[in-house]
């Protein structure tokens, strides 16, 4: 789903991000980024209590396969922030989606 918009026509790629949301580490570091501020993998790990390594690999399922966050490089680190637009647009197909079947 990279760069790519959710199609109001195409469950599979809402369901395919919801199958990422499924994850407890993913949601809870998610769930981090609510407040904006860009975060270092170590800061992650260490905020969500999980392994730098754990915390690695999924900042980049939730860059790669969902694109909700965005990496930059500062200085020595990667940093990430949220995908504001991406999130939105989650949200608000979502939400009409959960309107129209129920």
């Amino acid at each position: 789903m990279r760069n790519q918009s959710l199609n109001d026509q195409n469950p599979k790629s809402l369901a395919k991000l919801l199958k990422l949301l499924a994850n407890e580490n993913r949601l809870k570091i998610l769930i981090l980024f609510w407040d904006g501020q860009p975060r270092s993998v170590n800061t992650v790990a260490e905020e969500v209590g999980i392994a730098q390594s754990t915390a690695s690999e999924q900042l980049q399922k939730l860059r790669v396969e969902g694109n909700l966050l965005i990496a930059e490089k500062n200085e020595k680190e990667m940093m990430y922030r949220p995908n504001r637009k991406m999130i939105l647009e989650v949200i608000d197909k979502f939400s009409k989606y959960m309107k129209s079947c129920c």
